[in-house]
């Protein structure tokens, strides 16, 4: 029974996932085939994004539950008042097609990304069933547990208007269930958000 309840919570969330519509209407294949460890991030690359979001983030109305974190960054906090996630300031405006019960759905100002946070509420369950259930259900998506504990999850999906689209995960498991950070973009986008990927942390 114990099993079942994990299983039911776990395909809860990726339910969530699937179902949500992410970057735009354009058609793309394949999915992400570097090693979690290899997510490097282009400093150079990382400056130049930085220096053009500066204005952004004076400018722009932040999300509820979204503040300022330090430059270049942004924390969401979750309904509860625990601070849930650290994240790029490029995730600036609220993606409506998929609003998680606790959690969050950000996009970038022009759309390719998407970052959904969300928290799942699952006693009991470990690393371990996460990367059984993930591996299981999406054959083709490289699953593994990182130097940090983290779950790392790289696969394609497809949004709601059946896009297909790639997707990086990692999730921190907790007494309580688990934290997601799910980003959602364009294959030919994959440099650009791997450097972004590396900077959300889960807290």
């Amino acid at each position: 029974m114990l099993f079942m309840k994990k299983t039911i919570c776990i395909a809860a969330a990726i339910i969530a996932i699937i179902s949500l519509s992410a970057c735009g209407s354009q058609d793309t294949t394949g999915y992400v085939s570097s090693n979690a460890d290899s997510l490097s991030v282009d400093s150079s690359e990382n400056e130049i994004k930085e220096s053009s979001t500066e204005s952004e983030e004076d400018s722009t109305e932040l999300p509820d539950g979204v503040i300022k974190y330090k430059k270049g960054m942004f924390k969401f906090a979750s309904k509860d008042g625990k601070t849930y996630a650290s994240f790029p300031s490029d995730f600036c405006k609220t993606n409506e097609d998929y609003l998680p019960t606790d959690g969050i759905c950000l996009c970038t100002s022009d759309g390719r990304e998407t970052l959904q946070l969300e928290s799942i509420k699952c006693k009991g369950i470990e690393k371990e069933d996460l990367v059984t259930y993930l591996e299981t259900t999406y054959p083709d998506a490289q699953v593994e547990i990182s130097d940090s504990r983290l779950v790392i999850c790289k696969m394609t999906t497809k949004d709601k208007s059946g896009n297909e689209v790639c997707a990086l995960m990692k999730a921190r498991v907790n007494d309580d269930g688990y934290n997601t950070a799910v980003l959602y973009f364009h294959k030919e986008d994959t440099k650009q958000s791997e450097n972004l990927f590396n900077k959300i942390t889960l807290l």
